[in-house]
């Protein structure tokens, strides 16, 4: 038996019956792996490869230490993070990789994208989201800019 990590709401069971199975990376192939069922020919399952400069997946805590969690909460960086690791998924894939309701991951994402850390995309009946420049920074641990000048100006405390 293997067992394939599906979108909610997508679970199934697929019989070989003698057919074999061909498994094939896929660099255009995002998120979950995709099963191609067709009963005249051999089963495919199409998985996502890692593209150039994409990271590891990593737990939020790993990929953007306990400062991040402690300051988004551990359930909105780990959304972040699976942004970034998946870019263009839908709420549903979200909600099924940070293990939580679709109503949970959709008022995460509303947070993040108020916050300008993703931005979302509609595409006829989903949404998808996408990391920006900064929610990627914050995530990696970068910093996005120098320390903040007040206007050029430097106040001294007199004791």
């Amino acid at each position: 038996m293997l067992e394939v990590d599906y979108p909610t709401g997508l679970d199934r069971q697929i019989h070989l019956r003698g057919r074999g199975l061909t498994v094939i990376p896929s660099y255009f192939r995002r998120g979950n792996p995709v099963a191609l069922v067709d009963p005249a020919l051999p089963l495919v399952l199409a998985y996502p490869i890692r593209r150039p400069g994409q990271r590891r997946a990593a737990g939020s805590a790993a990929a953007g230490g306990e400062a991040l969690a402690a300051l988004l909460g551990r359930t909105r960086a780990e959304i972040l993070s699976c942004i970034v690791q998946a870019p263009g998924c839908s709420t549903g894939e979200l909600a099924h990789r940070a293990r939580v309701s679709p109503s949970t991951a959709s008022e995460h994402v509303h947070v993040l994208r108020q916050a300008n850390l993703i931005a979302s995309v509609r595409q006829v009946n989903l949404v998808l989201h996408y990391p920006t420049e900064l929610g990627a920074d914050l995530l990696a641990g970068r910093p996005t800019r120098g320390p903040a000048s007040f206007g050029g100006r430097r106040k001294t405390l007199a004791s």
